[in-house]
């Protein structure tokens, strides 16, 4: 009877040494799934922090394009103005000194002036050799005259015309 004894102790610590074993692996099989999870749950963190991250650079690289296509079209039409301006159709006069008394104004721009007249602010007097009165300068023609000046000093006139606009111009000169 002994050995049945024995033999019911041995399969009793048997079944105890077998159920522990199986504990533990249940244990470990719960902890490695709970840190898989963790571990999934953190990976997943991971992207929709890269994702949102992804998100803001994107908007700030769109911000960014968008700044520099408003500096860029800012650019642009400051230029075109610009180049407006220059291609503008204007009358400008320089001065040539001729002999004495003798002077000539010359339309140096690049539209004709309509009506253009010489004015005497602090002259004696204009005297216009060909009489014409007012009439229309080209560029590159000019305005002869003969002007004196007050009181010894150089003669001061001024140019009045009407700028193909229909804007009215005038300019002033001191002839010396």
């Amino acid at each position: 009877m002994i050995w049945v004894e024995v033999a019911a102790l041995i399969v009793a610590i048997a079944a105890a040494v077998f159920a522990a074993v199986q504990a533990g692996e249940a244990r470990r099989a719960r902890t490695e799934a709970r840190a898989a999870r963790a571990e999934a749950a953190e990976s997943e963190a991971a992207a929709a922090t890269a994702a949102a991250a992804a998100r803001a650079d994107a908007i700030a690289a769109a911000r960014e394009r968008n700044a520099i296509e408003r500096r860029q079209a800012d650019a642009l039409e400051a230029t075109a103005a610009i180049q407006a301006r220059a291609n503008r159709e204007t009358v400008e006069w320089t001065q040539l000194r001729g002999r004495g008394s003798q002077f000539r104004v010359e339309n140096t721009g690049r539209a004709t002036a309509t009506d253009a007249r010489l004015v005497p602010i602090n002259a004696r007097g204009i005297f216009d050799p060909l009489d014409k009165g007012p009439r229309s300068v080209a560029p590159g023609e000019a305005l002869g005259f003969i002007a004196q000046g007050t009181a010894g000093g150089d003669p001061e006139y001024a140019i009045e015309w009407t700028n193909p606009d229909g804007t009215e111009g005038r300019t002033t000169h001191t002839a010396s």
